[in-house]
Formats: C-alpha cells, sequence, structure tokens
C-alpha cells in the first residue's frame, strides 16, 4: 500500500508526499521503494526520490472522483511477471490521478 499525504498546493501545480513500499512500476517507469515528491503539473506527474534525487516524468490524467473520498485510495495492477503497476490514485476528497499503461 502507498502512503499519501498532501504537502502543499500551489498555483498551476500541486505536490505530494507520497512513500512506496515495494518496486511498482507506473507507465513505463520503474519506481524502487522510497519517499517520493510527487508533483503534478497539468498533464505530467513528477516523481522525485528524496533520497537520490532522480526524478521521472510520466503522462497523468487528473480529474475528479464521483464522489468524495475520506481518505487516499491507491489502486495497482498485478503484471504478468508478477509485479505491481500503479493505475490510479484517488487522494482525500474528489481529486483523481490516472497512470495510463
Amino acid at each position: 500500500m502507498l502512503g499519501i499525504s498532501v504537502a502543499y498546493a500551489n498555483k498551476g501545480s500541486k505536490s505530494y508526499d507520497v512513500t512506496i513500499p515495494q518496486t511498482m512500476t507506473v507507465v513505463s517507469n520503474v519506481l524502487q521503494p522510497g519517499d517520493y515528491k510527487l508533483r503534478v503539473e497539468g498533464t505530467t506527474a513528477y516523481f522525485t526520490n528524496e533520497n537520490t534525487r532522480n526524478t521521472i516524468q510520466v503522462p497523468v490524467v487528473v480529474g475528479t472522483t464521483e464522489k468524495k473520498v475520506s481518505a487516499t485510495e491507491v489502486e495497482m495492477a498485478t503484471q504478468p511477471n508478477g509485479g505491481e503497476r500503479l493505475t490510479e490514485i484517488r487522494l482525500h476528497g474528489s481529486v483523481k490521478l490516472d497512470f495510463p499503461e
């Protein structure tokens, strides 16, 4: 399970603290376990590893949930190789981040 909390928001971009507990892919990139800053700017998400400062850039579709959620929800899909793929994050409230394949 991912641990996600809102860090801060400013006009045009939003940033979140994200803890990745296990190796997983997002779009075609591998995220190693660790703490990340997730910054969303328009249709692009940037995952920056807090330790290495390496950043990956992936497409994201920002939308709204049908109803507000009381806690952050994360959807992952198991890949044919047994690994996990991050598919969607629903943030506390009504913000939804979809990560295409």
